[in-house]
């Protein structure tokens, strides 16, 4: 966020490009959400769904969030090159007029898992929350460097920012994504009954307090938890409670 901040101070004509790697499922996603409007794959009748959402956010702040770019073709990251360099690309505009990107974000992702989950288990997992931070990652950062350069090439690594390696989640961590799951579930019970295609929505109208959620968002993250799938394996098991206390409700 210091990066962010940084750069919005410093009004440089440049893209602000943060490469997030780490695993799947651990909050790359979710944070680029948080950052900005983040439009999803939204089929368009006339241009690729990236060219038309720089154009509509011509000269605005914006978050274009590249997910798996790891996964890309070679040829689409070069066409990326002048957008990363300069802000500015020759879209679908008349007049063959440029537009300005330079004030978007555009974050990559998923690459150097192995490096970021041997870093995490040498020197933090057994570490506390409050440790974790004091431990210096600047070596984890030059060794993914060396990564995205030889993955993307030196052209698309040395455009890069700011790596930022998302980590496996600790205890503290877990316990708080099973926490997020289950108001999700609360806010879905309070909704209103509808019998109406396609909204068909048969359980609704309810309100219910859950006792000792601290305990309980504990005991789902331990037995949840997979750190290969991130936050969805939570997901999962909170949703596996759920349906569990529904048969036992419904008998």
């Amino acid at each position: 966020m210091e990066s962010v901040y940084a750069h919005i101070a410093m009004k440089t004509n440049k893209p602000l490009l943060l490469a997030f790697a780490g695993l799947s499922g651990h909050g790359k996603t979710e944070l680029a959400k948080q950052m900005g409007s983040v439009a999803g794959y939204v089929a368009q009748e006339d241009g690729s769904p990236l060219n038309n959402f720089l154009e509509a956010q011509n000269g605005q702040r914006c978050v274009v969030f590249l997910d798996e770019f790891d996964k890309t073709e070679n040829k689409v990251r070069e066409s990326l090159l002048k957008v990363m360099d300069t802000g500015m690309y020759r879209g679908r505009r008349p007049q063959g007029q440029e537009v300005d990107a330079s004030r978007c974000r555009i974050l990559a992702s998923n690459l150097g898992d192995s490096a970021i989950t041997k870093f995490h288990s040498q020197k933090l997992a057994d570490l506390n929350d409050d440790d974790v931070g004091k431990v210096p990652i600047e070596p984890l950062k030059r060794e993914l460097a060396k990564l995205f350069t030889e993955a993307y090439s030196p052209a698309i690594a040395g455009r890069i920012n700011v790596i930022v390696p998302f980590f496996p989640f600790s205890p503290y961590e877990q316990a708080v994504v099973a926490h997020k799951f289950l108001l999700e579930i609360q806010d879905e019970a309070r909704l209103p009954i509808c019998t109406r295609k396609p909204e068909l929505r048969l359980v609704g109208h309810a309100h219910f307090n859950i006792v000792g959620d601290g305990v309980l968002c504990q005991h789902v993250a331990e037995v949840g938890y997979v750190k290969e799938l991130g936050a969805r394996s939570i997901r999962n098991a909170v949703l596996a409670m759920r349906s569990k206390r529904s048969a036992t409700t419904s008998r």
